[in-house]
């Protein structure tokens, strides 16, 4: 049986560090807290969660350190819902700060779809890029300033093209305080894990020139990533892709939407509808009803035992509701059986624990994204007949078929690669990707889109 002490001990040795640079920690969808950590690939070692990632070819440039592993919970959230993003020099919020003034540079934030929300690896294709800012020359801020203005808080509209379905959502800063002087560009980053409830039917057809592979669309040498902020030269570049917000059509019927019959329970990484206290992506369950002394002292084991999963591994953001778990409903079970009081559980009140917004929720700086496009035209930044402007179902001459969960498409799979995290493209050879091989010669067109000439792709 585990105690107390030992379980304080364990989290006061995992508590967060800071190292005086900056975490995405909590993010708010329409303005309500999700939790800290929740619905967050947030780091499994708290040591170097608050630190840069510099080496722009490694997985972790795609949802941070640790951001291979799905996080156990997934957000609902309406199509054109605000997000905002919380960033904290210190994981747990024990001291205020976003990050440090020194540390300027740009902010991007980019979407994934994917099919498989709580195991995909994140890195690789299927990224674009919804918004970014740099350096505002009319205000003379660095979108990093802003940030810290707004106490570490950026706010963005999901647009309103995003179909229904899963999505990681990859806030990112760039710190240029060592990019000229010794070649260092430091990125922070985080993935949030979000499912769009009510989003547009059909395909999710982002222009081929969008799309990015994360990590592969940087190699450090851009002059973004080398720019000198102490003796600048503008205009500054912001390293990546060009942003590109798929809008959905204005005049759309509702047989067009995705309007979900069923509950947010039955999203994959659902949190428990019976959750009675939650701490980053772990959930406190109800415990088992007793009469008897065995069943009293099993219930306790079983207290502990959730407890225990709480803390290991600990989350960068904190165990403060781990700890109330056990201290306010393990002990109360506990000293009832040691008073062979053996009927129960006890009712006792848990509140989930959590510091209060740093500031006021900012409007989104791409307000309107999430808007309906006006039924005239093509959506901004898109061309007549590409990407997701109209949001239509009919995909032209290419059979209804499920996106590809595997990577395979064509033939008989009856797997389209559009909308895949492996990629958009069908392969002569079934496999589904974005890049020449698969793109190219042989494509298979009824499943996916194919290259015609050098970026241009037939949808």
């Amino acid at each position: 049986m585990k105690s107390i002490a030992f379980v304080a001990s364990l989290a006061l040795a995992l508590a967060p560090v800071s190292f005086a640079h900056t975490i995405f920690s909590r993010f708010y969808i329409d303005g309500e807290s999700q939790g800290d950590g929740t619905c967050i690939r947030v780091p499994l070692d708290t040591r170097p969660s608050t630190n840069p990632i510099t080496d722009v070819t490694s997985d972790d440039m795609a949802c941070g350190f640790d951001g291979t592993h799905g996080a156990n919970f997934t957000c609902p959230s309406s199509a054109g819902a605000t997000l905002t993003f919380e960033f904290r020099t210190w994981p747990d919020a024990r001291e205020p700060g976003a990050i440090d003034p020194s540390h300027r540079g740009p902010c991007s934030v980019y979407v994934k779809p994917v099919s498989d929300i709580l195991t995909n690896r994140a890195a690789g294709p299927g990224w674009f890029k919804i918004w970014h800012e740099g350096y505002d020359e009319d205000e003379e801020l660095w979108c990093t300033e802003k940030l810290i203005n707004n106490r570490g808080l950026l706010s963005v509209e999901l647009p309103s093209g995003l179909p229904a379905g899963y999505y990681l959502v990859r806030p990112e800063l760039l710190a240029l305080h060592q990019a000229y002087s010794k070649g260092i560009p430091e990125y922070y980053l985080g993935c949030a894990q979000i499912y769009v409830e009510n989003g547009p039917r059909g395909s999710l057809n982002i222009p081929f020139q969008y799309q990015v592979d994360i990590p592969g669309h940087l190699d450090g040498l851009e002059p973004g990533n080398n720019f000198n902020i102490y003796n600048p030269e503008f205009p500054y570049t912001i390293p990546g892709p060009e942003p590109y917000s798929p809008r959905a059509r204005s005049n759309m019927a509702a047989s067009e939407l995705s309007l979900s019959s069923s509950s947010s329970s039955a999203i994959d990484g659902a949190i428990p509808s019976d959750c009675l206290l939650k701490n980053g992506n772990w959930c406190g369950r109800p415990i088992e009803p007793y009469s008897d002394s065995s069943g009293c002292w099993a219930a306790v084991e079983e207290c502990f035992a959730q407890g225990s999963a709480c803390y290991n591994p600990a989350p960068a953001t904190g165990v403060k509701n781990c700890d109330q778990w056990n201290k306010l409903l393990c002990h109360a079970i506990q000293d009832r059986c040691g008073a062979r009081d053996f009927e129960g559980p006890p009712e006792v009140e848990l509140t989930e624990m959590g510091p209060e917004p740093p500031g006021h929720i900012p409007a989104a700086v791409n307000r309107g994204a999430g808007a309906f496009d006006p039924d005239e035209g093509p959506s901004p930044g898109s061309e007549a007949g590409e990407g997701l402007g109209d949001v239509d179902d009919d995909n032209g001459d290419r059979p209804r078929l499920a996106v590809s969960p595997d990577g395979s498409c064509g033939g008989n799979t009856g797997y389209t690669c559009i909308g895949s995290s492996f990629g958009n493209c069908c392969s002569r050879r079934g496999q589904c990707g974005q890049r020449t091989r698969h793109c190219g010669c042989g494509c298979q067109s009824a499943f996916g889109y194919c290259r015609q000439g050098p970026g241009q792709v037939k949808q």
